[in-house]
């Protein structure tokens, strides 16, 4: 599917052969299990469920309508759980009210954020991925569906960025970035779809900042 849709990554530009690539991440699936173990036990058992997802969704996952790209996105949002979970063994995190809520909550927004760009993308990809065979959404159901879905996630998405100010998470200053991460999002729905990438990925890095900033703050 690389050669099509991304001839210049390292694989398909002969950077590097498949050999060399599988020993490399091998060495880094390896090192980094290894360091998880010794964070605690809850982030080696998320590292390792992480691990095996990663190989099928290589292996296979990736070209499976929705499923390839919830796949993608539960690694987006377990980042914020593994997070959390390194601090398992403190009290609690370091935010104004309890953690119990916000955690999950931010990782279901980053979650429903990065399904949407990877339909958006796979949108972008769908020629070479019907050459490849892959059998995406946009593929099975069309670019019409398959952008209303994207940007019915990307509406929820939107919303829960609000749900940490209005449930007392967060503060003022936190709302003040992420609506700003939110009218990036919603300005790329119309965008072309190389801008709509570019775009969502720089809304999603404005989103961080905002969770950072209500952490701070």
């Amino acid at each position: 599917m690389d050669k099509l849709n991304e001839p210049e990554r390292p694989i398909p530009s002969g950077k590097i052969s498949p050999n060399q690539a599988l020993v490399f991440s091998s060495l880094l699936f390896i090192a980094g299990l290894a360091l998880s173990y010794y964070v605690n036990i809850y982030c080696f058992a998320l590292a390792l469920i992480n691990t095996f997802l990663e190989i099928g969704y290589a292996a296979r996952l990736k070209q499976i309508a929705l499923v390839g790209n919830l796949t993608d996105s539960w690694f987006v949002a377990s980042s914020f759980l593994y997070g959390a979970l390194i601090t398992a063994s403190s009290a609690h995190l370091m935010v104004k009210t309890s953690p119990a809520l916000l955690v999950p909550l931010i990782a279901i927004t980053a979650f429903t954020a990065n399904a949407s760009r990877e339909i958006f993308g796979d949108i972008q990809d769908l020629e070479g991925d019907k050459k490849a065979g892959a059998k995406t959404l946009p593929v099975i159901a069309g670019v019409q569906v398959s952008k209303k879905a994207a940007v019915f996630l990307l509406t929820i998405a939107i919303l829960l960025g609000f749900v940490p100010f209005q449930l007392g998470f967060f503060g003022i200053e936190y709302l003040a970035v992420v609506i700003i991460a939110d009218l990036l999002f919603a300005y790329s729905i119309n965008l072309e779809l190389e801008k709509n990438q570019k775009m969502m990925r720089t809304a999603m890095a404005v989103a961080i900042l905002a969770f950072a900033v209500g952490v701070i703050f």
